[in-house]
């Protein structure tokens, strides 16, 4: 099926005024047994075809839950970009699902599977969160819900500090392959 620019320029007008991405669309040029009017070779274009989704990812145990993803999204939420760049891309509530997936495994960040965002991606994030203080927002979110959960305070009103650990602290000498310990 043959289709001119125009033609396919309406298509992608509709098919974007749908409300759908135009990520996925493609189109290919092909040469024409044809000829225009001045006798030169024509191309013709295939329809727009949408790609297909990528089927989502199976659940970690160490996943955000929904509720926990609903109330973390104000904190995740982009902040506007002051300088040159191109725009985040990454799901952030991933790279919070990656770092989780690492606390609980205890990977490495070269063993972070496949199908989370890209290790330097997942360091970048955390990286920043650790230096503005996003992560331990992010943290305090979590515990308070938890806290809440349990019919306990949002914050803690008690600490428990062990003598012995107090009292080691002073003694310990930084000396051999493991000092301090």
């Amino acid at each position: 099926m043959t289709s001119t620019p125009a033609v396919l320029t309406e298509q992608l007008t509709r098919y974007v005024s749908s409300g759908k991405s135009v990520s996925g669309i493609w189109y290919s040029a092909t040469p024409e047994k044809g000829t225009n009017e001045r006798g030169s070779r024509m191309a013709s274009f295939q329809r727009l075809m949408p790609a297909e989704a990528p089927a989502p990812r199976r659940a970690y145990p160490s996943d955000l839950t929904d509720a926990q993803g609903d109330l973390l999204e104000p904190l995740l939420r982009e902040r506007e970009s002051s300088g040159p760049g191109r725009p985040a891309t990454v799901e952030l509530r991933e790279v919070v699902n990656a770092l989780l997936y690492i606390k609980q495994t205890g990977c490495p960040w070269r063993y972070l599977p496949h199908d989370f965002p890209p290790r330097s991606t997942v360091h970048y994030y955390f990286a920043q969160w650790t230096a503005d203080g996003t992560l331990e927002a992010l943290v305090q979110q979590l515990r308070e819900q938890s806290r809440g959960r349990a019919g306990r305070a949002a914050q803690p009103t008690a600490g428990v500090i062990d003598s012995q650990t107090v009292k080691s602290v002073e003694a310990t000498q930084a000396v051999g392959w493991d000092g301090g310990k």
